[in-house]
């Protein structure tokens, strides 16, 4: 003969009340907006003073064309902040422009998360906006996207 076990009652578990988040103090919690372009992706910390480090290099070291660091620097001047806040960004994937492009997605949203009255601004120059232009792929019977080989006609 098989023993049957007679069912037995769940203990009763103590309720969980859920923990109230407090608003975030922008004092004293960095902004970390992520920001892609291409492949390219860029994590920005942005604090008050006028240091602009990329992967814990100097800007024009990291950066060597020109045209790159004018767009990374692009949102402080188009805000009138150019040396009122850190930059510390991590861009990862990618070339140097898309990365430039990246950092500069982060850095106006950043300003924009600091500094509510510069989004206003920062939209109008259309800084706070992912650039949606990507890489066209290369078709097959083609030298590139749409480069074709030389046509020989024997």
């Amino acid at each position: 003969m098989i023993p049957v076990k007679s069912p037995q009652k769940p203990e009763a578990q103590p309720e969980v009340q859920p923990v109230k988040q407090e608003a975030r103090n922008k004092d004293l919690a960095p902004f970390l907006p992520l920001a892609v372009k291409e492949k390219a992706t860029a994590k920005d910390i942005i604090v008050p003073t006028s240091t602009v480090l990329i992967n814990n290099t100097p800007l024009n070291e990291y950066f060597t064309n020109i045209a790159d660091r004018e767009r990374v620097i692009r949102p402080f001047k188009v805000a009138g902040l150019l040396g009122a806040f850190n930059v510390f960004a991590i861009a990862r994937g990618g070339g140097t422009t898309g990365q430039a492009g990246a950092v500069s997605l982060g850095v106006a949203k950043g300003l924009a998360a600091h500094v509510p009255d510069v989004e206003f601004i920062l939209r109008k120059a259309k800084l706070m906006r992912r650039d949606p232009r990507m890489v066209e792929r290369k078709k097959t019977g083609l030298a590139k996207a749409r480069k074709a080989y030389t046509w020989v006609k024997r």
